[in-house]
């Protein structure tokens, strides 16, 4: 039967959380001008410096500083898109970045891994970043991928090159990627526009970001400011990632850091927008706190996941995309402390509206990546997902009519209105629901981290990501070699070409 249920009702689209008032908001939006306007942000590179003069923020050369007049930064919010295709190399793994949508990436960027196979910590290769890619590209409820982990095995003045092969070659996922000059995102965009077939096509459709990091307090080194020009000219987006800790390089109370936090990313897309005005860019906190008993970079701290969900609904006050930590583990061992630091985090930026949420795979404050952890998160995700679809509320989900047919003498299981309704339910395939008996008889009674681990090894043993064709596999390769080449001029040491 159709009802008539009272007009004007709001849904809910799905649970969220606000973690700050629309008061609030403002308040910080106001105490980031006026600290982008009074106090200004260090600016290292000269271009940078010249852009900024020119597009109407009052520059001290001699020292360095730009301070940025209100209508410049709001003029540079409005001006950035509120929409970015996070394009893949297969047009069927494309993520929209857009309010409303939350997707999932790994972290990065280790500098150790838990061996698969051995269970050794041992320092990260090239090898791995190609494996852990290939990890997530099969894995579905990872969106979007992150180098995860540092190739310490190859020349280190051509690292983000050597990067750029190994993760281009074992996804199809979009990629973010770090460049530490304009000469080597330049490098990038080349093996970019081989792959996607131009230049132009990659404006069309760029399949990697390229993440600058501002250094607290308040920044901009020569290495964002290059890369962020390169990319804004380039049509490849940049995601601003600001990565703070409260207490130390930002104030210690959290509403203090979240204004230096602002300043430190909106300085960095007004820079990309007096460049190319549109220029696609995303909002990014990586922000945390340090625990001030033990001087450490807490990542695993509630307050990460706090910072994180204020500073999605930051970036959805400006109508930004955005990225976000959420995820990371103070741990230093796959145990209990490492899921509930996981989910902690991640769930807060989830509910939030984070766009992207990253942080998976990794443990011990992001120096070691576990391969079956990130099997792992990837079911966590998957739950997070569902949470996020809320309760939807519908005459066919109300199901009055199925209550009385049922009346209160039989019971719902064998009704038409389960099985059609059935698969609305969370499906874990890690997380185990049996009984006691049957766990211990199925599987010889693995823990989720064990079965995790074996599904890893499985997944590196078997997915093949859709190859490249042998002449951008070479073309892709002697962009490497130049790169290495090139080191090798400027440090004057020999380099071997790793593969």
């Amino acid at each position: 039967m159709k009802r008539n249920w009272p007009v004007g009702r709001q849904l809910t689209g799905g649970f969220g959380l606000n973690a700050l008032s629309d008061d609030e908001l403002y308040a910080i939006h106001l105490a980031t001008l006026e600290v982008l306007e009074k106090r200004g942000v260090f600016v290292e590179d000269p271009e940078a410096l010249d852009i900024f003069d020119g597009g109407g923020a009052v520059v001290d050369r001699r020292n360095r500083i730009a301070k940025i007049p209100p209508h410049v930064v709001e003029d540079a919010i409005h001006s950035a898109p509120s929409k970015i295709i996070a394009a893949g190399r297969r047009p069927e793994n494309d993520v929209v970045l857009e309010d409303g949508r939350v997707n999932f990436s790994n972290f990065g960027e280790a500098v150790n891994v838990i061996d698969p196979y051995t269970g050794e910590v041992r320092p990260s290769t090239k090898k791995d970043l190609g494996a852990s890619a290939l990890l997530v590209d099969y894995l579905s409820d990872f969106d979007v991928y992150e180098h995860a982990v540092s190739a310490t095995d190859v020349p280190q003045g051509a690292l983000n090159i050597h990067d750029a092969e190994a993760v281009l070659t074992n996804t199809t996922k979009h990629v973010f990627l770090c460049a530490g000059s304009a000469r080597e995102a330049r490098k990038i965009i080349e093996i970019g526009a081989l792959i996607t077939g131009g230049r132009d096509k990659l404006a069309q459709r760029p399949i990697f970001t390229l993440n600058v990091a501002p250094v607290s307090p308040l920044k901009l080194v020569k290495e964002l400011c290059e890369v962020t020009i390169e990319a804004a000219r380039s049509g490849v987006q940049v995601g601003v990632i600001s990565a703070g800790m409260g207490g130390a390089s930002s104030p210690v109370t959290l509403a203090g850091t979240l204004v230096v936090q602002n300043a430190e990313i909106l300085s960095g897309i007004v820079l990309s927008q007096l460049t190319r005005k549109g220029a696609p860019v995303l909002y990014g906190s990586s922000t945390t706190v340090m625990d001030l008993a033990h001087a450490t970079w807490s990542i695993g701290s509630p307050e990460l996941g706090m910072i994180s969900a204020a500073g999605a609904q930051i970036a959805r006050y400006y109508h930004l995309p955005s990225w976000a930590a959420g995820g990371w583990v103070d741990s230093k061992i796959v145990d209990g402390q490492a899921v509930f630091e996981h989910c902690q985090s991640a769930l807060l930026a989830a509910l939030a509206g984070a766009n992207i949420i990253y942080g998976a795979g990794g443990i011990a404050m992001g120096m070691i990546l576990s391969f079956g952890k990130l099997v792992m998160d990837n079911e966590f995700n998957r739950m997070i997902r569902h949470i996020l679809r809320g309760i939807p509320v519908n005459d066919e989900t109300l199901a009055v009519d199925v209550i009385h047919e049922v009346g209160v003498f039989e019971d719902f299981l064998s009704h038409d209105h389960t099985l059609k309704h059935m698969k609305t339910r969370s499906q874990p395939r890690l997380m185990d629901r049996r009984p006691l008996e049957n766990w211990r008889e199925s599987g010889g009674g693995m823990d989720i981290m064990q079965k995790a681990d074996e599904e890893a090894r499985r997944i590196l043993e078997n997915h093949k990501p859709e190859p490249l064709p042998a002449e951008i596999l070479a073309g892709i390769r002697s962009i490497v070699e130049e790169a290495e080449e090139e080191c090798h001029l400027s440090t004057g040491k020999s380099t071997a070409t790793h593969r």
